[in-house]
């Protein structure tokens, strides 16, 4: 079975990527992948000769990370950095013999510029994207302080989530002005039941 449709879903942490690749994997049939997963395959096989963002995060641990990248837009400037080299494991990935027809790719990787790449590469795939940010600054400390994002709230040090929250804000306005910068409309994380519905819409005409 040859692919033929891929949803790319980008945004920033904490912004719904996952819960609308759930929501719409589960309604329409298409099997769903996160940008970690591929992330975390780029570590068993490539060097960190070839890929030295891929391997920061392990090498340095969670109070390493955070005292080498020390402002937010270090962590940002990483970040992206990371994110470029995860793009060669998607790329790969879809260029393998898929035994799906349908698939949603989501992570901080899938920048609006990145997707418009993937769609000019893969001509015969029909693509569509969802990018979504949060500008609810409150919300984001809150969620963080909760779930923690390094890992589960507990296993690292408490005086990290601020440094967290900073970088996922500076993160959120970065997608936001890519995502205009190339002319992509961009979700609201309240909007999410609309943007599934669209985007459902949209793969029952593929």
């Amino acid at each position: 079975m040859k692919l033929k449709y891929c949803h790319l879903i980008g945004g920033a942490p904490l912004s719904g990527k996952t819960t609308l690749a759930e929501k719409l994997a589960t309604s329409t049939g298409a099997v769903q992948f996160s940008t970690d997963n591929i992330r975390d395959w780029m570590r068993q096989v490539a060097t960190e000769s070839e890929y030295p963002s891929l391997f920061e995060d392990l090498k340095l641990g969670c109070e390493g990370y955070y005292e080498k990248f020390d402002t937010a837009e270090k962590v940002l400037d990483q970040e992206i950095r990371l994110g470029r080299d995860v793009e060669a494991g998607v790329t790969a990935f879809l260029k393998c013999r898929l035994p799906w027809r349908s698939v949603i790719i989501e992570g901080v990787t899938i920048t609006p510029e990145f997707s418009l790449k993937l769609e000019k590469e893969f001509a015969d795939v029909k693509f569509t994207f969802s990018f979504l940010i949060d500008d609810n600054d409150e919300r984001i400390r809150r969620r963080i302080n909760e779930r923690g994002l390094w890992g589960p709230s507990g296993t690292y040090p408490e005086d990290i989530k601020p440094k967290e929250a900073d970088w996922v804000i500076l993160y959120n306005e970065f997608f936001k002005n890519e995502a205009e910068k190339h002319v992509l409309s961009i979700t609201h994380i309240d909007e999410l039941d609309e943007a599934l519905a669209q985007v459902k819409m949209i793969s029952e005409e593929k």
